[in-house]
């Protein structure tokens, strides 16, 4: 969910309740982790691909939260004893911010289409298209502006 109703209204994207299950094979025996994670990080929505493109892409940021609950250990097949269970959840949260770490960057670009206006007025040439041409995009207040012009 990307939002920006925080204390400060910066834009974020936060990701709820993901269910995990972390398999690992440690002294020749499977150990299973059920696990539920939530996270949220700062966003930065940009212009990307460069001059006269027409793509918007969403830069991350490290996450500021990590949040993980832990609802099953099983090693062998068995449930762990409260110990050996402790131990995997204090180890998963390395774990999960390294797994963080790898989203950090651009998260995704979306490229807006150009259209082609033969196809809705066929006296125009075959191919003749105009396309959107992004120099600069802002979020405030719920919605996210893009500026620009067309080609």
């Amino acid at each position: 969910m990307l939002i920006d109703c925080g204390i400060d209204r910066a834009l974020e994207v936060q990701v709820g309740d993901v269910a995990l299950q972390v398999r690992a094979t440690m002294g020749g025996r499977v150990t299973e982790l059920d696990v539920f994670l939530s996270a949220a990080a700062r966003v930065h929505v940009t212009a990307s691909g460069g001059d006269g493109e027409g793509a918007i892409a969403l830069q991350i940021e490290p996450a500021h939260v990590l949040e993980f609950d832990v609802t099953g250990v099983r090693i062998a097949g068995e449930p762990a004893s409260p110990a050996q269970a402790a131990v995997f959840e204090s180890m998963l949260g390395l774990v999960s911010a390294r797994v963080l770490e790898m989203f950090q960057g651009t998260l995704a670009s979306v490229p807006l289409p150009a259209l082609d206006l033969s196809k809705v007025a066929p006296e125009l040439p075959a191919g003749t298209v105009i396309a959107p041409s992004i120099a600069f995009v802002s979020a405030q207040d719920g919605a996210l502006a893009v500026g620009g012009g067309v080609r």
